[in-house]
């Protein structure tokens, strides 16, 4: 996506109403909101978002560490392609939903999805081994060339939730096997900057209040000439000051 289409879709274009839908818990009115807003938003270039912006929009603390390590973690996960950008749909699996409070199951389906880098629905074993290394969740060994070394807890943990055993794990196995065993869940669940996601959740909700306040306005303004006072219509209030036409002489 960029500009062009920015300029093109008041509403999110429909493939990424699609996405979004499959992936998060927002329903199509939301994401709409979001688009709107994300297409306005002065931290935004050409529907893309640098990681220094990411971090404004998210009101991480400058002052914050701690904070700021986790935000980069974040950033890295939700960049895909690695290319230094966060995209609209990169963001709303961020967000994920409109509640404030997310249930122990949507953190298991948005952490799902953190981990299904490559979207294809599935995950591999290297891709929840460096999802979880770059997460710190789990204590990871590196060869010399930095790639991680799966060790043999990892192995069991993948072993458990590959039912298919076709070395991939699809949303129902990841979502089966974190309820059945509820360690694994807790270990395997992203649950990172919520107060931030918060906040964006606000700004989300502001975005909407100001868009029904505008509208109000325009609506307002329309009725601002005499006929709006009058409470007719235009046409009512032209007939009421024309003369009526004279028929026609035999």
């Amino acid at each position: 996506m960029g500009q062009v289409e920015t300029k093109i879709f008041e509403d999110a274009p429909p493939w990424d109403v699609k996405t979004v839908m499959d992936r998060t818990d927002l329903d199509e009115e939301s994401i709409d909101i979001c688009w709107r807003m994300w297409c306005e938003h002065p931290l935004v270039n050409r529907n893309k978002i640098k990681e220094p912006d990411f971090y404004k929009l998210l009101d991480i603390g400058p002052n914050d560490p701690e904070e700021h390590r986790t935000a980069k973690k974040m950033f890295e996960l939700l960049d895909r392609d690695d290319d230094q950008d966060l995209e609209f749909v990169d963001t709303m699996i961020f967000l994920f939903s409109m509640d404030q409070e997310l249930t122990q199951e949507q953190k298991l389906r948005r952490s799902f999805h953190f981990y299904d880098r490559t979207e294809t629905g599935s995950i591999t074993k290297q891709e929840m081994v460096e999802a979880l290394d770059l997460l710190e969740l789990l204590d990871m060994e590196h060869d010399k060339k930095g790639k991680v070394i799966i060790p043999d807890h990892v192995e069991n943990l993948f072993s458990l939730m590959d039912f298919a055993h076709n070395n991939r794990i699809n949303e129902n196995e990841f979502m089966r096997a974190a309820k059945h065993y509820r360690k694994l869940g807790l270990t395997l669940t992203v649950h990172l900057l919520e107060r931030n996601r918060k906040k964006l959740i606000e700004a989300v909700k502001e975005f909407s209040a100001n868009e029904v306040k505008l509208d109000a306005m325009k609506g307002a303004r329309k009725k601002s000439g005499l006929a709006g006072q009058l409470g007719v219509s235009i046409q009512e209030f032209k007939d009421k000051q024309l003369p009526p036409k004279e028929g026609k002489q035999e």
